[in-house]
């Protein structure tokens, strides 16, 4: 996806002659057509610069050499300055795991991020094209959706959604959450394994719990 007003601003920044990472392509076997691997907003703002009088006809590039795993990492990686969106990071890390047989480990490793981080992004991935669709239009958050979706399905979730009645959905105006759920952190801390370490509590947590406590710190945090 193209973010305009990326675009706008790296235009700003061709026209005012200041630096701007080269657009990294690769070439086919012929050597006379490229495609674009890391660079696409830089590309349609030379794109248009040159649309509209200016002399850009002449650009330095980098070439690429690597696998087409390596072209994900380079996008997941490098966004021009602009942070991914969850579904971006999310479809970065399907395609690794499902195309090229990562490990959600080694994905892990490689972003420096937590197993449960990867493992949240590939419950995005697997989102219905509907639901991505209000994500990706902000009536939403990314973790809300795959809550949604879990309990209601993919119907249930999008009537929840745009029936809000407001710009974005929440627990708290989709009326989603109830104390039920605070109760249920209660009992899953009263079983909770908790050691001591110097003048700290150390509690060991299995992914399922942290992930349901989560859910509800994150609907009071709302």
């Amino acid at each position: 996806k193209i973010y305009r007003e990326v675009v706008d601003g790296l235009k700003a920044a061709y026209s005012r002659g200041e630096y701007v990472p080269k657009i990294v392509v690769q070439p086919d076997d012929t050597g006379t057509t490229f495609k674009v691997i890391d660079g696409h907003h830089r590309y349609t703002a030379l794109t248009e610069l040159v649309q509209e009088g200016h002399d850009y006809r002449r650009v330095t590039v980098e070439g690429f050499s690597g696998s087409q795993a390596d072209q994900v990492k380079l996008m997941i990686t490098s966004s021009q300055g602009r942070n991914l969106t969850p579904i971006e990071r999310a479809t970065g890390y399907a395609r690794l795991i499902n195309q090229y047989g990562w490990t959600r480990q080694e994905v892990a490793d490689e972003f420096l991020v937590h197993l449960s981080s990867v493992a949240h992004h590939i419950a995005i991935s697997e989102l219905p094209s509907s639901i991505k669709e209000l994500v990706i239009a902000d009536r939403v958050a990314a973790d809300y959706a795959v809550e949604l979706y879990r309990k209601h399905g993919e119907s249930g979730a999008v009537n929840i959604i745009t029936g809000s009645g407001e710009t974005k959905a929440t627990r708290k105006n989709t009326n989603t959450w109830r104390p039920a759920s605070g109760k249920k952190v209660c009992t899953i801390l009263k079983d909770i394994n908790v050691r001591s370490e110097g003048d700290h509590m150390v509690a060991r947590f299995t992914t399922e719990e942290w992930s349901e406590i989560e859910s509800v710190l994150k609907t009071l945090s709302d």
